[in-house]
């Protein structure tokens, strides 16, 4: 694959150990299906699910133009309303990508908010809750945002799992010192410096390095491939995550 490819690249090779399964499961969709199923596991995919898309969900709302008081609370609705079994049933991979359902679902949800606000100010009686329709202009400076916001969410959640994985090894210590040659080699210390942080040799440094950044690879891929309905967009989808996360920080 293009992508594990280019991931291979930026490690300068490739393992010759067995490497960890991945922290999420490559079937596409597989998230959604979960959540809308009974049981422990579905509870904590729901979670995941809320995890990566609330806070991406809420500044989606404000760069639309919502006050930031009204967002949250219309966000605290969607999540209400959209974060049920009985709505990760009735997702299909049909509708596409679950980012693009989820964007248009807010913009039905800020119109209809408005189209209430409207009636009660007339004195009027109440409008229908709907996600199916909306009438909002295209906001390409919004959509950014929501691809950004999306992006970084889910890199944060990647690098949360991979330091639990880590952790439950009993070598968070190696992780923390390592995670930032993820990102920025600028600022990565010499491997001979982190070898003596560490009490390891700098041979062994730059192996775990090579295992960090297989892992995130991997893990990143998975996650990336489980919003997207056609396992052939996998890898288009996860140059646009980069390309989302590059115009914001990781905070």
């Amino acid at each position: 694959m293009e992508t594990q490819q280019r991931f291979e690249e930026i490690e300068g090779g490739s393992e010759s150990s067995v490497s960890p399964a991945p922290l999420f499961p490559h079937t596409v969709w597989s998230r959604v299906h979960r959540a809308g199923r009974e049981g422990n596991e579905a509870d904590l995919a729901m979670e995941d699910l809320c995890e990566i898309y609330r806070e991406p969900a809420r500044k989606y709302l404000v760069s639309l133009g919502c006050q930031a008081a009204d967002a949250e609370d219309l966000t605290q609705e969607f999540m209400l309303r959209w974060a049920t079994r009985e709505t990760m049933q009735r997702l299909a991979p049909e509708t596409g990508k679950l980012r693009s359902y989820i964007r248009q679902s807010l913009r039905n949800l800020l119109s209809n908010s408005r189209r209430d606000s409207a009636i009660q100010r007339r004195g009027g009686g109440q409008a229908h809750f709907s996600l199916d329709d909306g009438d909002l202009p295209e906001i390409p400076a919004a959509d950014h945002v929501l691809d950004s916001e999306w992006a970084l969410a889910l890199l944060r959640m990647v690098m949360t799992r991979l330091r639990e994985s880590y952790e439950s090894r009993g070598k968070a210590t190696v992780f923390d010192r390592l995670a930032d040659t993820l990102f920025d080699a600028d600022v990565v210390q010499p491997y001979a410096e982190i070898g003596v942080a560490l009490g390891i040799k700098e041979s062994q440094v730059k192996l775990e390095v090579h295992r960090l950044r297989r892992r995130f690879g991997e893990s990143l891929t998975a996650a990336v491939a489980a919003t997207v309905a056609d396992p052939a967009d996998v890898d288009g989808e996860l140059r646009h995550l980069l390309q989302a996360a590059s115009r914001a920080q990781l905070r």
